[in-house]
């Protein structure tokens, strides 16, 4: 199990998009299925240009689109962020799958995955410092969380936020480190 960072488009204005839907997903580019390429060299190589010079169009959201594809997995948590929350906390429960005409509010997201949401809207007073300060540090679409005592932090948040007191269970698979 991994913990990701994730948002929902730029400023992660889509979030209640991800929740209602009960997916994550990724615009990246418009060059299709991106799964079966067999590293992120490949993916830049054959999908685009990579230029260094201009942020927008780097090989940066192919590195996020590599990540999404061929690293996020079925039972990673997902912390969907916006600047000074917590938006949500969620679990990936579907394989990536390729969309080609989802539009949401003039957007499209290609790149899609099943996961199950809990809306928190954590001020981020209420996290420590430390992984308030992690959570600074990454400016990307999707970026992980690495850092032993960050994770145990989200779990513990996800625990303590999931927790479905008339069932007596997770509703999300419960996490092991």
């Amino acid at each position: 199990m991994r913990v990701w960072k994730i948002m929902a488009g730029e400023g992660s204005k889509f979030w209640k998009e991800f929740v209602s839907e009960r997916v994550v997903a990724i615009r990246a580019r418009e060059e299709g299925d991106l799964d079966g390429y067999s590293s992120q060299d490949e993916l830049l190589e054959k999908t685009g240009t990579y230029h260094i010079s201009n942020r927008k169009n780097s090989g940066e959201g192919y590195v996020w689109a590599w990540s999404f594809v061929s690293q996020l997995e079925q039972g990673d948590l997902l912390l969907l962020y916006r600047r000074g929350y917590v938006l949500a906390l969620g679990c990936v429960t579907g394989e990536y799958t390729y969309s080609d005409g989802r539009f949401w509010r003039g957007q499209k997201f290609f790149h899609r995955r099943r996961a199950s949401w809990k809306v928190l809207d954590t001020p981020r007073q209420k996290l420590s410092p430390r992984l308030k300060g992690t959570l600074a540090k990454l400016h990307g679409t999707l970026e992980e969380i690495s850092e032993k005592e960050d994770i145990l932090e989200v779990c513990h948040l996800a625990t303590k936020e999931l927790f479905c007191q008339e069932q007596n269970q997770l509703s999300i698979p419960p996490v092991e480190i």
